[in-house]
C-alpha cells in the first residue's frame, strides 16, 4: 500500500479532520475535543519495506517531522491547549532494557524523543505495536511529565480497550476487557 493509498482507505478514520499535515510523512493534527490537539506521529517505515523480502517494522520519527511537530506545537502556545499525540511505536520503554532485547517496538532515539517532546508540552502519547496493555511515564530535567498509554490489539488475549476522561486537565484512563461479541456467527 502507498502512502496515498493509506490516507484514502483511512480518510475517514482521521485523515478528513485534519487539522494540518505533515508533507514529509503520514504524521497529521486533529482536534477530538474543543481544547485537546492530537498529534498522529507517523513512525513507520515503509519506505524501507520497498524491494525487501521481510518487513521493516521498527520505527523512527523523521527529522523533517519532528520540525513539523515542534513549529506546530510552536504555533499552538497561545491557544492554551492540550497536546496529546499518538504513535505505533512505543515512546518510552515499558520495562528495563526493551530497547535493548525488543528495540523494534521502542521508536528510535525514544529517550532523547520523549524529553523533547515533553519539553514541548505533549501530556501524553497513546501506542501500540507490542499489543500489551500498560502505562509508563517519565519526568525530565525541567520537570515536565510524559505518559505512554500503550493498549494492546484486539486480536491479542485478553483483548482489551481503553476508556479515556479528559477533565480539567486531569486524565482518568480505564481498561475494558471485551467478554463476548453480540455477532450472528451464522450458525
Amino acid at each position: 500500500v502507498t502512502p496515498e493509498e493509506f490516507v484514502d482507505i483511512y480518510k475517514e478514520f482521521g485523515y478528513d479532520e485534519a487539522l494540518e499535515r505533515d508533507p514529509h510523512s503520514l504524521s497529521y493534527i486533529v482536534e477530538p475535543e474543543k481544547g485537546m490537539k492530537l498529534f498522529a506521529m507517523d513512525t513507520c517505515k515503509y519506505e524501507e519495506n520497498i524491494g525487501k523480502t521481510e518487513p521493516v517494522v521498527s520505527g523512527a520519527l523523521k527529522d523533517e517531522t519532528l520540525n513539523w511537530i515542534k513549529g506546530q506545537i510552536d504555533s499552538m502556545k497561545n491557544e492554551n491547549c492540550i497536546i496529546s499525540g499518538m504513535m505505533h511505536h512505543n515512546l518510552l520503554e515499558h520495562f528495563n532494557t526493551q530497547s535493548v532485547y525488543f528495540s523494534d517496538y521502542v521508536v528510535a532515539n525514544w529517550d532523547g524523543l520523549s524529553t523533547e517532546l515533553a519539553d514541548l508540552g505533549m501530556k501524553f502519547v497513546f501506542t501500540g505495536h507490542s499489543h500489551r496493555s500498560d502505562i509508563t511515564m517519565k519526568e525530565t530535567e525541567k520537570g515536565n511529565k510524559i505518559y505512554d498509554i500503550e493498549t494492546n490489539s484486539l486480536v491479542s488475549y485478553p483483548s482489551r480497550y481503553r476508556l479515556v476522561n479528559l477533565n480539567n486537565n486531569s486524565l482518568n484512563v480505564q481498561v475494558k476487557d471485551i467478554d463476548s461479541i453480540d455477532y450472528d456467527t451464522g450458525e
